[in-house]
């Protein structure tokens, strides 16, 4: 038996959970000091709040099994941050992304976007400690994966790129073939990030070339940089200077800078196209 369903049979006989039956699928599971027994919300996020004297004589029962299943324990500032992004998520921004990503990405990756929007919503408001802090948390408990879908929400892949996609798919394709092929493609994307570099401050400039050659090595004819920050926008500049001026076959480069971010766009041509 999982932490979940322990969780529930600890609850089963409060009449207050019947209430939310079926199914018992709660993205957030809030164990409050608060007198009141249990709480529960209606809307997507199905958060379930749960009094800690209701299962204080069983905790030892629910902390290893918690622990084996990498559930997260949010303490340091936890309620002040669970209220922000629920009201983040109220924002049509947001509410418009998730809506979108719905019934489209396998069910795992959604939670993973939703903390991504809220991840991007504070950095555009230029909360530097929170955004840092949050893509930590993201990483810790997504790995890879998380840390993929942070960058590209962050540099507005969603919106720049895998919408346009479904939609094309969706007008070109007369029935629903259009579905299995963009999630084809949104997970070669989300897993592998083919022909995307994302510039940090670990990262040399030899390292970045590095990572040009390694994706021109397996064909790809296209590549789009992105970095935050003076210093990897210099290494970008630099890098890309360089690839112009060393390149085999001649290339076209796109430039967007502003508010300390860069996108770079490299697109190499065939030497018969000149």
């Amino acid at each position: 038996m999982g932490f979940f369903e322990k969780l529930l049979e600890i609850l089963s006989n409060l009449k207050e959970l019947k209430n939310v039956l079926p199914p018992l699928n709660f993205s957030l599971i809030n164990i409050t000091k608060n007198d009141n027994s249990i709480t529960t919300n209606d809307d997507s996020t199905k958060n379930l709040s749960v009094s800690y004297k209701e299962i204080q004589n069983r905790a030892d029962e629910l902390l290893p099994l918690a622990l084996d299943e990498g559930y997260t324990f949010l303490q340091r500032d936890a309620q002040e941050l669970m209220e922000d992004f629920k009201e983040k998520e109220k924002e049509s921004e947001i509410k418009e992304a998730v809506s979108f990503l719905r019934g489209k990405i396998p069910d795992f990756d959604i939670n993973i976007w939703r903390a991504a929007l809220y991840l991007r919503a504070q950095f555009k408001l230029g909360n530097k400690e929170k955004t840092n802090f949050l893509k930590r948390q993201i990483m810790e408990k997504y790995g890879d994966k998380g840390r993929n879908i942070a960058n590209l929400c962050s540099a507005n892949y969603l919106e720049d790129f895998l919408i346009p996609l479904f939609n094309a798919l969706k007008e070109n394709d007369k029935n629903d073939v259009f579905n299995d092929k963009f999630l084809k493609v949104y997970s070669k994307v989300v897993d592998d990030l083919p022909f995307i570099i994302f510039v940090n401050h670990s990262m040399g400039e030899e390292e970045i070339k590095r990572q040009i050659q390694i994706k021109r090595n397996y064909g790809i004819k296209a590549l789009n940089l992105h970095g935050i920050g003076r210093e990897n926008i210099a290494k970008i500049k630099k890098v890309l200077s360089f690839v112009e001026e060393n390149s085999d076959c001649p290339i076209k480069k796109e430039i967007r800078e502003g508010n300390e971010v860069i996108f770079a766009a490299i697109r190499y041509e065939s030497k018969e196209s000149i």
